[in-house]
C-alpha cells in the first residue's frame, strides 16, 4: 500500500484509447516533464503518486485523485511521446 503507480508501456499500447484518456485526466501533472510528477524507462512510466510522495511541488498543481479534480489544461496527452 502507498506505492506508486506504474503503467508498463505493453499496456498503454494495448489499451490505447484508456490509456489516452488517463492521460488526459493527468494531463496537468504531465505538462511539467519528467521527474516532476512522473518518469518513463524503456519499460513503463511512473507517477509519483504513492503515499511518500509529497501532496504538492512548488512547479505544479496539488496531488489529487484524477477523478476529483477538474483539469481544464489546454495541454494535449496525444502529443506525448515516450522514449521505448
Amino acid at each position: 500500500m502507498g506505492l506508486n503507480t506504474v503503467i508498463p508501456h505493453a499496456m498503454l499500447e494495448q489499451y490505447q484509447t484508456a490509456s489516452l484518456e488517463h492521460l488526459r485526466q493527468v494531463s496537468d501533472y504531465l505538462e511539467l516533464g519528467q521527474g516532476v510528477w512522473y518518469s518513463s524507462d524503456d519499460t513503463a512510466i511512473t507517477f509519483f503518486d504513492g503515499a511518500d510522495c509529497p501532496e504538492s511541488r512548488p512547479e505544479g498543481p496539488v496531488k489529487m485523485h484524477f477523478r476529483y479534480g477538474e483539469h481544464n489544461s489546454s495541454f494535449n496527452a496525444k502529443n506525448i511521446f515516450f522514449v521505448y
